[in-house]
């Protein structure tokens, strides 16, 4: 079986996602409880902020690929990580205070907050949002490549066989001609190499099953 997957850091692009909502609801609530303004993001300095750490975030995903292997962390490891995550975003932050000279513009304050409502609720969501993937696991497509004679057999194995109980398979293609037909509710259709090549392009597919002689 060939398998095309999204591999790095993108592979984990819900979770970046959830925990830059995070940095920006703590932020938030930093800014609303040190400055009495529930909307930081008004401020043209404190708009460029939310900025910076926005990249910070993602850079710290991106090259230190900090949301490896989290579906499979514990919570100690998952506290560890979030530790760490959180240092490194108040590191850089200082270090953008400091590179352009605006330490005195900002409250210090507020940057600290932030960082330690961050730390909360991103820990809290990531431990929440890995509980839910588990009871509700994300079926992942697949598509069938398999000759004529062996298609229907194919299809129904895969369909009955636990190991790919979150598979859900969207289409299929013989090699050696046949007919144009449906089995199990997956639509078959003949066609050469260059048409399946073309048609996986077009679509997005997780997983490409070949069962060929």
């Amino acid at each position: 079986m060939y398998r095309r997957r999204i591999k790095g850091w993108m592979k984990h692009w819900d979770f970046i996602l959830i925990d830059l909502l995070c940095l920006h609801l703590a932020y938030i609530l930093a800014s609303g409880l040190r400055l009495g303004a529930w909307w930081p993001y008004g401020d043209r300095n404190y708009q460029a902020l939310a900025l910076v750490m926005t990249v910070i975030g993602v850079l710290e995903a991106a090259c230190m690929n900090t949301f490896k292997d989290v579906l499979r962390r514990g919570h100690w490891m998952e506290l560890k990580k979030t530790v760490l995550h959180d240092l490194v975003q108040l590191a850089g932050v200082s270090l953008y205070l400091f590179s352009v000279q605006s330490a005195e513009t900002y409250s210090r304050i507020v940057v600290y907050v932030t960082v330690g409502i961050y730390f909360v609720f991103s820990y809290l969501t990531r431990l929440g949002y890995k509980q839910l993937l588990k009871k509700h696991p994300a079926k992942r497509s697949m598509f069938i490549v398999a000759s004529d004679d062996t298609m229907e057999e194919t299809i129904r194995t895969l369909k009955r066989d636990g190991t790919f109980r979150e598979i859900e398979i969207w289409g299929a293609a013989t090699l050696d001609g046949g007919e144009e037909r449906e089995i199990e509710g997956v639509a078959v259709r003949p066609a050469e190499i260059s048409g399946i090549v073309q048609k996986l392009a077009q679509s997005w597919v997780d997983e490409v099953f070949i069962n060929l002689p």
